[in-house]
């Protein structure tokens, strides 16, 4: 376990693309949520879920809180608030629902660059991942600042900051098809994906 590190799920927001609240989807008979928290919820200090009240299942020993900010935008920036205002430690690892397939290898390697940025992130498709990566205690003024400036672009913050975006050609060392990347923003996504396991 990572004593000074907490671990954040974001599970609160609009859904719309899904049409369904995406962290009550299930994966081998656990909600995305839980499964998260199943795979990986062991290595932090504390496990919190920004579900805003969605949440089917409550598990014992998990904190469970609404966005602290009432905004009528949800956004990525706002989910990072949100973890970093609840977090009891100076970092925090911050993940999205809807990249459930976790890979406990794909963490620990992350927690292990954790130190080479005010924020650490993953790249992938030639894109950063905003929702995969651990963001330091540091940023929330200027994350809260942004927000009430109605500014939601998450790439504001990560430019100000001492950003480390990890290779995607390490990552690919460990997961070589970047399953654990794999986004469910449409209940196609979703389908598809069962249908590839033979569910």
């Amino acid at each position: 376990m990572y004593k000074d590190l907490d671990l954040a799920i974001l599970a609160g927001g609009g859904s719309t693309r899904m049409g369904i609240h995406k962290g009550n989807l299930t994966i081998d008979g656990r909600s995305f949520v839980d499964y998260i928290i199943y795979e990986i919820g062991h290595l932090f200090a504390n496990v919190n879920v920004i579900d805003n009240g969605l949440q089917n299942t409550k598990l014992p020993g998990v904190n469970y809180y609404n966005d602290p900010l009432i905004l009528q935008t949800k956004s990525s920036l706002l989910g990072v608030y949100s973890a970093l205002y609840y977090s009891k430690n100076p970092q925090t690892f911050i993940i999205g629902c809807d990249t459930p397939l976790v890979n406990k290898k794909i963490v620990e390697y992350i927690i292990s660059q954790r130190d080479r940025g005010d924020i650490v992130v993953c790249m992938a498709k030639g894109r950063f991942q905003p929702l995969y990566g651990i963001y330091n205690q540091k940023i929330l003024p200027r994350v809260k600042e942004t927000l009430l400036q109605d500014l939601h672009k998450i790439k504001i913050i990560l430019d100000e900051f001492n950003t480390y975006y990890i290779p995607e050609e390490e990552l690919r060392k460990i997961d070589k098809e970047m399953d654990f990347i794999k986004n469910f923003n449409y209940f196609s996504d979703y389908q598809r994906y069962l249908g590839e396991k033979g569910c």
